[in-house]
């Protein structure tokens, strides 16, 4: 294995393209741990609106890991319900994803760790909510292991090819 150099950043627009690829190879690869379909994914040009709307947010962003010039992993944060009064103290993290070449680095304690500084960092947000199936047991290990705690599962939350798949819910008290 060589050295890691990875970078973490924020996604923009001119990463939409890299970004798509990267969501479809998530779905492609992991359906279980999304509630979408490859044929559902927004198209680049959506992605592209999408990142550029995250731009001068500081409770709604994208991150990217870069080896070098290729996108290898990705996560997202935002604050649950900005225009309401009662919500505003929430966040949530999804889209988590790490490239199989790139794991075992860190690379997804990184991601979600950025995640998690921009909850912290965003004025007024108390705790981040990110739901993780309940087979993926590297990604709750990942999260319990920062710190989010299980507060409960919803069964069958997603049907995968005649399955159900369940989600462990999980929560992060800042």
């Amino acid at each position: 294995m060589r050295a890691m150099s990875i970078a973490i950043r924020k996604l923009t627009p001119a990463d939409a393209a890299a970004y798509h690829a990267l969501r479809l190879r998530a779905l492609e690869e992991h359906p279980e741990s999304f509630l979408i379909t490859p044929d559902e994914e927004a198209d680049v040009d959506a992605q592209r609106e999408r990142l550029a709307k995250t731009e001068g947010r500081e409770d709604d962003v994208i991150f990217g890991a870069f080896d070098d010039a290729f996108l290898v992993g990705m996560s997202a944060t935002f604050r649950q319900t900005p225009n309401r009064i009662r919500g505003r103290h929430r966040a949530m993290i999804w889209g988590v994803y790490v490239a199989p070449e790139v794991r075992g680095q860190g690379v997804g304690r990184r991601l979600t760790g950025a995640a998690i500084d921009v909850a912290r960092n965003a004025e007024g947000i108390e705790l981040i909510h990110i739901g993780v199936a309940v087979e993926s047991v590297p990604a709750r290990a990942l999260y319990a292991s920062l710190g989010f705690e299980t507060w409960g599962v919803e069964r069958n939350s997603a049907r995968l090819d005649g399955r159900y798949i369940d989600t462990e819910m999980m929560v992060l008290f800042l």
